[in-house]
């Protein structure tokens, strides 16, 4: 046997075991039982033949294994127990890694639009974040994958600090749809991958925790269910419970083509009543017309103060009022008796770039008291024990197609689209609820 030597095949750098070659080539002996052909390990045999040693155990014939023993006797079991716990190992770590990237919070990262300092000016208020991990349901909570993101105009309220106390950074956003991908423990309103809409502070990322009672489950995943959450509820719960919505009145909607206003303008009108909307184009002008709005001011090319004192002397019942500033004074000095003025919004004066109204108090005082006039704001969250009502009787009639929930043929994609679908906003240029598309596949593997 020339173990030091290498095989002399051309080309092998093996080392040689019998006749100067290797076993791949020829080097090793051939067992001597008649007819085999395997290679012989001991005393010239394989070991199906005896050519290894045997089993120490007396009386064995088996070949040894390991230790001098046979696998009857235990010289196998040093490497089936090794062989066993390597199994055993690879399959723990393989069910670790099935379930840990099946699971939502595998160390994907995910994109926030946070607010980093207080300002009306929505862009340089915020800066999108990378967070290392996805948020975790915690109970009664569920994770939502957001696909469509909601734009408002007190989007501009959030950046400016008036809805949080706390200082910067924190959460953009008021509502989404998306994709349920977590449930916290004692949820069972909905499952994961389930479509849901909801509004929560801090919409304006990829994943968002979401309590339960503010989820709306869908039967499908698409923009025309965001018109209804912060939009649609507001404006269902603001004209019937401020506005005290009757019949046969007449009722002026400032904004009317907006998220909101085409909400009020169609609610008015399905209960009876007579319905002015205000807008800034004639192409908004028609698409009120066929929400039914009886009588469209688009206020670039009319004075609505002339338009409201000629055609209706008597003045307005109800008061859909969303602008604020010089538009509050028109509206006011043109109620009729025992108007109601719905406060939904000041959105002229939310930027800052436009002189608040000398309008004051005391100048209302007279005309409230005498014509019996009421002004009262509204807020959302301040009637979240009737939102349910509200948005299970918004997704019947828009099932029954009596309601149309408008969505802004405008299309953004992305968190870095945000600004620039709230200056869309700001310039008039909407028609419908703004809505921003997330691309399908958010979140990354590290």
């Amino acid at each position: 046997m020339q173990g030091g030597k290498r095989c002399s095949a051309e080309g092998c750098t093996s080392r040689a075991k019998h006749f100067g070659r290797c076993w791949r080539h020829g080097g090793s002996v051939e067992c001597k039982s008649p007819g085999c052909p395997n290679r012989a390990k001991s005393r010239g045999y394989c070991w199906s033949h005896g050519g290894g040693t045997k089993c120490k155990t007396d009386n064995c014939e088996k070949i040894a294994i390991s230790n001098g023993l046979c696998w009857a006797h235990g010289g196998g079991r040093f490497m089936l127990r090794l062989a066993e716990t390597q199994l055993e190992t690879v399959e723990v770590q393989a069910e670790h890694l099935s379930s840990t990237f099946s699971s939502p919070d595998y160390h994907r990262t995910y994109r926030e639009l946070l607010c980093t300092k207080l300002s009306t000016n929505f862009r340089e208020a915020t800066e999108i974040v990378t967070h290392s991990e996805l948020p975790k349901a915690s109970a009664g909570y569920v994770v939502v994958k957001n696909k469509y993101l909601g734009v408002n105009a007190t989007d501009i309220n959030v950046t400016n600090g008036i809805f949080n106390e706390n200082p910067p950074p924190f959460g953009t956003g008021l509502d989404a749809a998306g994709t349920v991908v977590e449930v916290g423990p004692g949820v069972t309103e909905v499952k994961m991958g389930d479509y849901v809409v909801y509004d929560k502070f801090g919409a304006y990322a990829e994943y968002v925790e979401v309590p339960i009672g503010s989820v709306h489950t869908l039967p499908e995943l698409s923009p025309a269910a965001l018109p209804l959450t912060v939009c649609g509820i507001s404006a269902s719960i603001a004209i019937t419970e401020c506005g005290e919505l009757s019949t046969d009145e007449t009722v002026f909607v400032t904004a009317a083509a907006g998220g909101a206003g085409q909400f009020v303008v169609q609610l008015a009108k399905m209960a009876g009543n007579h319905v002015i909307g205000t807008c800034s184009n004639d192409e908004k002008v028609e698409h009120l017309k066929k929400l039914g709005c009886d009588r469209v001011i688009n206020y670039n090319k009319e004075s609505i103060d002339a338009v409201l004192k000629k055609e209706y002397p008597k003045g307005i019942d109800i008061a859909f009022e969303t602008i604020g500033g010089e538009m509050f004074k028109t509206v006011f000095d043109n109620m009729a008796i025992r108007g109601r003025i719905i406060v939904f919004g000041h959105i002229s004066e939310y930027r800052g770039d436009t002189p608040r109204s000398s309008f004051t108090v005391s100048a209302m005082n007279e005309v409230m008291l005498m014509k019996a006039v009421t002004v009262r704001g509204f807020l959302l969250r301040t009637y979240s024990e009737i939102i349910p009502t509200h948005m299970a009787n918004l997704l019947k009639l828009i099932k029954e197609g009596k309601l149309q929930a408008g969505v802004d043929p405008t299309k953004f994609h992305g968190l870095e689209q945000v600004p620039d679908a709230i200056d869309h906003m700001y310039a008039h240029k909407n028609i419908g609820k703004i809505v921003i598309e997330l691309p399908t596949e958010i979140g990354s593997l590290p």
